[in-house]
């Protein structure tokens, strides 16, 4: 069973082979991962808080997971879409500095499209021509290769200039455009499109849990006047043995001292 530590280095690892050269992809999968925990958090703060009624849970807490639903998922591919829009205006050519325009030519890089209008890729042109310079290598002294080593030398030399030109000047270009997009993309989501798609879904919410309300107590009213309760004399208005003995004392015939009967 591996260890603690050896899964904490392996998840290391990974994140930093995934995340190195594209802070624009940790940028989005950083702020998804806050959207959720961020939603989770006002969903068990409302099941938790005592002072909220059970009725009004029972509204709340779907309202909260069908917001939550919209901002993660507006956030996500908003800002994904824009953020592979800017990165393909740099991989395709029509954003990019007169240093890397350059270096394409020099190295012969197309930045035109094809005559089946194939949009070029300047990232995977320069990685492509990394893994051909080292298969020639790979194949030499085969019987239609026979390189000699001062032109294994100049291929290394190009393997080495390629893939430092993609990692120091290349790759960073490409990545902080992918960061603009990501600027662009949680403004947009955040100000624009979650509102638009929130604020109608909520009207609707709110109009079906107050007609739920309205129902309820009309059913409520329904069952109280079918079974009605019969109404019960409170305990001051009844009348007790000593009451009624008092009533005969008051109303029986009083006797006078002339032996006539007064009534």
């Amino acid at each position: 069973m591996p260890s603690l530590s050896n899964i904490f280095e392996k998840m290391k690892d990974h994140m930093g082979s995934s995340y190195s050269g594209d802070a624009g992809k940790m940028l989005l999968h950083t702020g998804t991962i806050a959207w959720i925990v961020s939603s989770a958090a006002q969903i068990l703060a409302i099941i938790a808080n005592d002072k909220v009624s059970k009725e009004q849970k029972k509204f709340m807490i779907p309202q909260e997971m069908a917001d939550a639903a919209i901002n993660i998922l507006a956030f996500y591919t908003l800002t994904n879409g824009i953020q592979n829009f800017t990165k393909k205006l740099v991989s395709s050519g029509k954003f990019i500095t007169p240093y890397i325009k350059k270096f394409c030519v020099e190295h012969e890089i197309n930045l035109a499209r094809d005559a089946e209008e194939n949009i070029p890729n300047i990232g995977k042109a320069i990685m492509d021509k990394v893994k051909e310079f080292r298969s020639v290598i790979k194949v030499n002294k085969s019987p239609h290769i026979n390189l000699s080593d001062t032109e294994i030398g100049t291929l290394n030399n190009q393997i080495k200039e390629l893939e430092n030109f993609y990692d120091t000047k290349y790759a960073p270009f490409e990545s902080g455009f992918k960061i603009i997009g990501n600027v662009i993309g949680v403004i947009v989501s955040s100000n624009i499109v979650t509102p638009l798609l929130r604020n109608p879904f909520a009207a609707a919410k709110q109009k079906q849990a107050i007609a739920q309300e309205k129902f309820e107590k009309y059913e409520q009213m329904q069952e109280n006047l079918q079974n009605p309760v019969s109404p019960v004399m409170p305990m001051q208005n009844r009348f007790k043995i000593e009451d009624y003995k008092k009533q005969a004392v008051l109303n029986s015939p009083k006797i006078t001292s002339g032996g006539n009967m007064k009534i």
